[in-house]
């Protein structure tokens, strides 16, 4: 059996290690001492390692390579040894290796043996596992963050999109594919499509990012409003943009209350115009002062006067008036 590795050497040259699984007598396999030193096996000469191949792999993958094996044995054109498993490592850790490998024949055509080359994948592996739990951890903190996700092919038109931008307008993902750019445009607000336009031109087309609100038609009719953020992601031969990405999110909530606010907003302002009441509003985070139209009219200022602070409470007598107004101010 050693004397059939030894034929392999040269295919070492271009792995790991080789190894050797006897079908008959399982005990009087072998692998090489290049990769008896991967798996932490001292090897005192450059000799094949006696071993019970399949003993040496990783429990879990057992049945994986019992499979292959017997395929590949029944039918080794249809089936090729070529599979990712782990190895044992001496100190009870395992490592993993992609192999390859071939039945190896008696004169008299009895298959006596499968050997192959071992080539140590263990880094790659790691990396793949880093990027899956990566991967996974971002579709959760979508998920959580209830966002829809976007893509769109600029030059063919497609759009794909994740489940929760269909949830938004009430559809399931199932129900608008093939998603296109004509498709999502059919569900906007008349209205909006030239805000969108409008996005896209002074946005995406010179600065790669852009920001909009707009109206999507819900399935049961009603208007939902969607803050959508994206930029290019790929750029096409010519250097023009070719797929852009981002997100959607719901804030009808958050509309509705600037359309109340607005409209209650405005509605008193007409009845206090009409009772000559005048009011004033402070914003403490901006430190911006508002003066209704009846308050400029009492300081006999012109319309389009902007108060300030500093210079609103110059409009007050100075001492207990104008001391009372800055103490309003200061809380």
């Amino acid at each position: 059996m050693a004397v059939g590795l030894n034929s392999l050497k040269n295919q070492e040259i271009l792995g790991d290690g080789l190894w050797c699984w006897d079908l008959k007598n399982p005990g009087n396999g072998s692998i090489s001492s290049k990769l008896a030193q991967q798996l932490g096996y001292f090897a005192k000469s450059s000799e094949p390692m006696p071993a019970d191949f399949l003993s040496l792999v990783f429990k879990e993958d057992l049945k994986l390579i019992e499979s292959a094996l017997q395929c590949h044995s029944a039918d080794s054109g249809k089936h090729p040894v070529v599979l990712d498993i782990r190895l044992k490592y001496l100190e009870g850790y395992s490592i993993w290796f992609n192999l390859r490998g071939n039945m190896v024949s008696k004169e008299s055509g009895d298959v006596q043996s499968i050997m192959g080359v071992a080539i140590c994948i263990d880094k790659y592996k790691g990396t793949e596992r880093q990027l899956r739990l990566k991967k996974n951890y971002y579709k959760n903190a979508v998920k959580r963050a209830n966002i829809g996700i976007w893509e769109v092919n600029l030059k063919t038109g497609n759009v794909v999109c994740n489940a929760r931008w269909a949830e938004m307008v009430g559809y399931d993902l199932k129900e608008l594919e093939p998603l296109t750019n004509t498709i999502f445009l059919n569900l906007v607000h008349p209205i909006d499509i030239k805000a969108l336009e409008k996005a896209f031109d002074n946005h995406v087309g010179v600065f790669g990012v852009y920001e909009v609100e707009f109206r999507m038609k819900h399935k049961k009719g009603y208007w939902v409003w969607i803050f959508s953020q994206g930029e290019i992601i790929d750029y096409g031969p010519e250097g023009r943009p070719e797929i852009i990405a981002g997100i959607n999110y719901d804030i009808s909530v958050r509309k509705t209350n600037e359309i109340l606010l607005k409209k209650y907003k405005d509605l008193f302002g007409r009845s206090s115009e009409a009772a000559k009441i005048g009011y004033w509003e402070l914003d403490q985070v901006e430190e911006v002062l508002f003066w209704s139209k009846v308050v400029k009219q009492i300081h006999e200022v012109a319309e389009d006067y902007v108060p300030t602070i500093e210079n609103g409470l110059d409009f007050y007598l100075e001492g207990e008036n104008r001391e009372r107004i800055k103490s309003i101010f200061a809380k």
